[in-house]
């Protein structure tokens, strides 16, 4: 039925109300249309009851009479509407089921797509050692990676909010692969940007043995490999809580790396003189010589992924704070990093104004050498 022809019967299922006619002779002079064209078809009488699908008619089902005019039941008014019920859930459960169809089949292409940009992503970043300044590298990243890292990231949520639980496993597991990978890039370009600028800190009063705690919480410890965390409560010190829990991060990551058999990380914390001594001993494989040489350096690396960038980081990290790390390790025999940091805020600072300004440190120890001589 074309809706311009028959304008009151249009009206009636638009306004969702059921078409209930006794005697179609008996239609209003508004529906003469519509009384011709059931007078035609030797309609007496009829019920209809619309079809509504997201706010909008649809269709409509009902029954006729073609022998006698007849007075409706509201018995039989209502099993149309129940029938009308069926179909309706019916259309929208198929509807449902040829959407999601139509997601999972998409769905797969779309991991794919986002995975080659992804990792498009991250051999930029590793060609971007060829780059000759930090500086350079930096504004690269900032603006030709985030963006895209921020649109695959938003796709990802609006995937999982869209399609929720009708995802199945497989879907499922392609978008946290997505979202992990989109959170290593972030690391990696956040690991960029902060070797581009200077490190400031918020101080604020930590206890070493909880700073361990919340960083240990923070990774997936691998089931072969068991934690020793003997640290201590005191002495306080005072840090850049996320920073130093930062540090703390990437040392314990190359520790789990170090041991891909399984072994044991050992974290023991000492108050010595004025310093706080936090040690992470392995069992893992070790370094040569060679590579200890290294592995401050920007870039240097000795993993299939990573920019190698991590323990440069922290040792600038550390060295703001007025601390120093060192590492001690043999091929085979495992490897100990040692995170120093002042207990004393004075010899901190002194350290960090030696660090800035290293001639002021030279004179003060010229004149020391010169008094001694006198």
């Amino acid at each position: 039925l074309k809706p311009e022809r028959f304008p009151w019967w249009t009206k009636q299922l638009r306004e969702n109300k059921p078409i209930v006619v006794s005697d179609v002779s008996e239609l209003p002079p508004e529906a003469e249309a519509e009384r011709k064209l059931q007078e035609s078809q030797d309609v007496r009488s009829l019920v209809v009851v619309p079809i509504y699908l997201e706010g909008k008619p649809k269709g409509f089902i009902g029954f006729d009479d073609t022998e006698k005019t007849r007075k409706w039941k509201d018995e039989e008014i209502a099993l149309l509407q129940t029938v009308a019920g069926i179909i309706i859930s019916a259309i929208e459960r198929k509807q449902a089921e040829k959407m999601l169809e139509e997601y999972t089949e998409n769905l797969e292409k779309l991991v794919e797509e986002r995975t080659r940009e992804l990792k498009a992503s991250q051999e930029k970043l590793l060609k971007a050692q060829r780059m000759a300044t930090i500086g350079e590298i930096a504004a690269m990243v900032g603006h030709d990676l985030r963006n895209p890292l921020t649109g695959i990231a938003g796709a990802v949520y609006y995937l999982k909010m869209r399609l929720g639980s009708k995802l199945d496993d497989k879907s499922k597991e392609m978008l946290e692969i997505i979202e992990k990978d989109v959170e290593y890039s972030n690391k990696i370009i956040s690991d960029l940007l902060d070797m581009s600028k200077e490190i400031v800190l918020e101080l604020t009063e930590a206890s070493p043995s909880l700073l361990i705690k919340e960083a240990l919480s923070q990774i997936e410890v691998p089931k072969n490999i068991r934690v020793v965390n003997q640290t201590q409560s005191k002495p306080k010190i005072r840090v850049d809580k996320d920073k130093m829990k930062r540090v703390f991060l990437n040392i314990i990551r190359n520790a789990f790396d170090a041991m891909p058999k399984g072994g044991k990380l050992e974290i023991r914390s000492e108050e010595k003189d004025c310093w706080l001594e936090i040690t992470f001993r392995d069992t893992g494989v070790g370094m040569s010589q060679e590579v200890l040489k290294k592995i401050w350096k920007p870039f240097f690396t000795t993993k299939a992924k990573g920019m190698g960038l991590g323990l440069s980081i922290s040792k600038r990290i550390v060295e703001a704070h007025g601390g120093c790390i060192t590492v001690r390790s043999k091929k085979g025999k495992g490897t100990c990093f040692t995170v120093k940091i002042p207990i004393s805020q004075k010899r901190g600072e002194e350290h960090e104004r030696n660090r800035k300004n290293p001639d002021s440190g030279r004179r003060r120890k010229h004149k020391k050498s010169s008094k001694s001589h006198t």
